[in-house]
């Protein structure tokens, strides 16, 4: 029997070939194979299913080391919420044999970062939790502008706080993943606070420490 590993290598490599992109939709016709989203007591983890073809999917990243999904720290209500809405969720889209990419839409995007805290922007696990989420969702324009609403409320909340915020570096692994317009970068050296809360509280420019 293939191990996790060599089947997920088997399906890449299938995916990315001449052959498995000519063929994916009669090889991917009636069943779908990919590392589903499940509960396994209080912690999510990914475990290969056999799906109906339609299933809709929707990507995640990679499981950690454990094999356990990272965002649950952010999003603890992530499976509940996917659920709700009849969406299944899968980890590592390289390894996913379907007769299409798994694809978020915009208002779910956007509707299930709403459930983030600032902790995200305060706890450097967490914006690289939420950093790989992004760069794994927001594949295209409309994406990256449907998650930066809720990403950036997040982060001026963070930013209006006492809280120390999460190391500049990870802040920035987060908003290269979101639509940045409203996003004034400033310098390592302006982190005096009580200006950054004065800043956070303009209305329509939100201030972040550039790369």
């Amino acid at each position: 029997m293939l191990s996790s590993e060599a089947l997920a290598a088997a399906i890449t490599a299938l995916a990315g070939s001449d052959f498995g992109r000519a063929h994916r939709a009669a090889i991917c016709g009636e069943h779908a194979l990919a590392r589903v989203v499940e509960r396994a007591g209080s912690v999510l983890v990914a475990r290969w299913r056999l799906l109906p073809a339609d299933a809709r999917l929707r990507p995640l990243p990679s499981t950690d080391e454990r094999g356990r999904v990272g965002l649950a720290a952010i999003l603890p209500r992530l499976a509940d919420w996917a659920e709700a809405r009849g969406l299944t969720l899968v980890c590592g889209t390289e390894a996913v044999l379907a007769s299409e990419p798994p694809a978020w839409e915009g208002e779910e995007l956007a509707a299930l970062l709403r459930d983030l805290d600032p902790s995200v922007f305060q706890v450097e696990a967490r914006a690289h939790a939420l950093a790989g989420l992004l760069a794994v969702a927001g594949t295209d324009p409309g994406l990256r502008s449907a998650a930066a609403g809720p990403v950036l409320s997040s982060l001026r909340q963070a930013l209006a706080s006492e809280r120390t915020l999460a190391p500049h570096e990870a802040i920035a692994d987060v908003l290269v993943n979101v639509d940045g317009a409203s996003v004034v970068p400033l310098p390592k050296t302006a982190s005096e606070r009580f200006v950054l809360r004065a800043l956070a509280q303009a209305p329509d420019v939100l201030i972040s420490a550039e790369n």
